[in-house]
């Protein structure tokens, strides 16, 4: 698995996200987001913010993408160079991925709003055991089709 990230073709794809996060991260840099005790956005409301965001989005859809296709190929054994062998994954998945994600970091908020540091606590309590497994299901699911959730995942049997 540690194998994975140092293919040829990944080491391209990490090179331009990491050179486009630098970026985003350079536009944003004139704007702070308070998260706590409300959520509110500090500096000029112009495009560049706007454009920083929608940078960000599309580098996280970007990344989900290679990190699905890492936990599918790992998972099948696979850490040859991409190709055939390798396990397509949809930018749709990666977006359904960054939609589980963004559910579940606004349960956490929710739950601290609600219940402070005790709230915010329960809470990573539950997502710490539940989300590995809600993102190896959503990754699995989806690369077996909707029509075919009674189908083996992973290769086990579908008894």
């Amino acid at each position: 698995m540690l194998r994975f990230p140092a293919r040829p073709d990944l080491l391209a794809w990490l090179g331009g996200l990491s050179l486009g996060a630098l970026v985003a991260h350079w536009l944003s840099g004139g704007f702070a987001i308070a998260w706590w005790p409300g959520f509110a956005i500090e500096g000029s409301s112009s495009g560049v913010f706007r454009l920083a965001l929608a940078l960000e989005l599309v580098l996280a859809i970007f990344a989900l993408k290679l990190a699905v296709e890492a936990l599918l190929d790992t998972a099948h054994g696979r850490d040859a160079p991409a190709g055939d062998a390798s396990i397509p994954v949809s930018g749709g998945q990666a977006l359904r991925q960054l939609l589980l994600l963004c559910g579940a970091a606004a349960l956490a908020y929710a739950a601290a709003r609600a219940g402070g540091a005790g709230g915010l606590l329960l809470a990573a309590l539950l997502l710490a055991a539940v989300l590995p497994a809600a993102v190896m299901l959503l990754a699995e699911c989806d690369r077996a089709g909707p029509a075919n959730l009674n189908s083996p995942i992973g290769g086990l049997p579908a008894h």
